[in-house]
């Protein structure tokens, strides 16, 4: 088995590229042929590079995101329906929100990973693009989304953040949206925010869906009515501890359900995040693909 290497030298705080390539250098010390390397040069650099080199493989081959889920999102864009490709994970970048759903495991050990287990797991797809962990829209989306517009200025992901944060909150809260299951209308009204979910947790910190798993071919559906603003800042610690599917006080205020494919619309554009990517649609068509992408994990010993 051979391991590409693609790294984002953005990722994080700082460029921690040269560490990086000096640990997998000590890694592949004993076999140098079975590894390459790449440093990603602009912004979709990384679904290029993976894509051009997934054409030309003839063997099993992991394809390493070391950055954050930005770089993740890139690269699984490249190498989805590669037959030899194999995903893997390589946590540098300042979050990593799709592991969390493997709380048991340490992606830290690199050298773990790269010596690790392949495992087939489900993997999602969105108007085309493919991701692993959520699709969010709505609030959270929109403060991302000014978030990511924000940073350059404030030069301080977590001042970005906050300020993304208030300015959204001064905002009238909820959107109007339909949700369609099985080409029926389950949901049309305004709505605060939705989530459809292969992972568990999202936003850095939110455990959105605490039953997440990643091997039954189902997404964790959550939408969340528009409520008031106080009624929203009284919820949010226990949607953040992911309590908001077995507290009582949330059940008028959610709709909860498992589903292998959803359709999202809305009469304005929808702002959805995936992995962490933003998107403006008005019509968005989600779907599981069940066992659909194989990823190395760490050894758990």
């Amino acid at each position: 088995m051979k391991h590409f290497f693609i790294i984002n030298p953005t990722a994080g705080a700082l460029n921690s590229s040269e560490k990086l390539l000096n640990i997998i250098q000590e890694i592949f010390k004993d076999n140098p042929t079975d590894y390459e390397t790449y440093i990603t040069k602009s912004i979709g650099d990384a679904t290029r590079v993976a894509a051009e080199k997934a054409k030309t493989i003839t063997e099993d081959t992991v394809f390493y995101a070391c950055g954050g889920d930005g770089t993740c999102f890139d690269v699984l864009n490249g190498i989805m329906g590669c037959e030899h490709a194999i995903f893997g994970i390589l946590p540098v970048g300042s979050c990593n929100d799709f592991l969390k759903t493997f709380k048991d495991l340490d992606f830290k050990d690199f050298s773990k990973i790269v010596n690790g287990e392949i495992k087939n797991i489900d993997v999602c797809c969105a108007n085309g693009y493919y991701f692993v962990n959520e699709i969010n829209i709505g609030f959270d989306a929109r403060v991302n989304d000014d978030c990511n517009n924000s940073k350059i200025k404030a030069k301080n992901i977590r001042k970005a953040y906050r300020r993304a944060i208030i300015k959204n909150l001064l905002r009238p809260l909820g959107q109007r949206m339909r949700v369609l299951i099985n080409d029926e209308v389950v949901i049309d009204k305004d709505i605060l925010l939705l989530v459809a979910a292969n992972g568990s947790h999202y936003g850095g910190k939110y455990c959105c869906a605490p039953y997440a798993d990643v091997q039954d071919g189902l997404f964790e559906f959550i939408a969340v009515n528009k409520i008031s603003l106080f009624k929203f800042l009284s919820l949010i610690k226990q949607y953040e501890k992911g309590k908001h599917l077995e507290l009582p006080k949330f059940r008028k205020y959610l709709h909860y359900s498992r589903e292998s494919k959803l359709t999202f619309q809305s009469d304005t554009s929808l702002c959805a995040c995936l992995d962490g990517e933003i998107f403006h649609w008005n019509e968005i068509n989600v779907e599981m693909l069940p066992g659909q992408l194989r990823m190395i994990f760490p050894k758990n010993e």
